[in-house]
């Protein structure tokens, strides 16, 4: 019996080990937007509806409640510190997670985006965020205090691939 409790745990470490040697090359190099397919794509899986969004937010935006009711929720995932990599991944999740919303649920955001804000729902692609970010860029590259440099090294493909992995570990 002991015999084959190691012999599972030896066989779940092979097998992490060659998800590991497989998922990390292809994450750091192929980057963000393969990496914000594959989690909205996990997270359907799992059976989960989820819209991510990044930035200073004083509580839920407009729209979290509604989709809610649909059984769909609101993550955040990046407050100031937001990287090149969480923009794109973000784009790239939102934009799989609505077709999957739409197709799945029935729900149409182009409708309820219409409803809360008078215009047509649209879900930006990761060159007009970095457009809008160069727009708005200033001049001054100084960190604005010791901690950011940290929150920079936590969000590189590779540290993010890890936390995501024990995340998914975990639950």
């Amino acid at each position: 019996m002991l015999l084959r409790i190691i012999k599972t745990i030896f066989r779940c470490l092979i097998w992490m080990t060659i998800a590991f040697s497989i998922i990390f090359p292809l994450i750091f190099f192929f980057g963000a937007k393969p990496f914000g397919i594959l989690e909205a794509k996990y997270d359907l899986f799992r059976g989960r509806y989820e819209i991510h969004g990044y930035g200073l937010i004083h509580g839920e935006p407009q729209y979290a409640p509604i989709l809610k009711k649909y059984g769909v929720r609101y993550r955040h995932i990046a407050g100031c510190v937001i990287t090149d990599f969480i923009i794109d991944s973000v784009a790239s999740y939102n934009f799989a997670m609505k077709d999957a919303i739409e197709r799945n649920l029935g729900l149409n955001l182009d409708e309820i985006w219409m409803s809360l804000y008078g215009t047509k729902c649209h879900w930006p692609t990761s060159e007009e965020l970095h457009t809008a970010e160069e727009f708005g860029k200033t001049s001054s590259k100084k960190p604005v205090n010791g901690s950011q440099e940290f929150q920079t090294i936590m969000q590189t493909p590779i540290m993010r691939a890890a936390l995501t992995f024990v995340q998914i570990c975990l639950t």
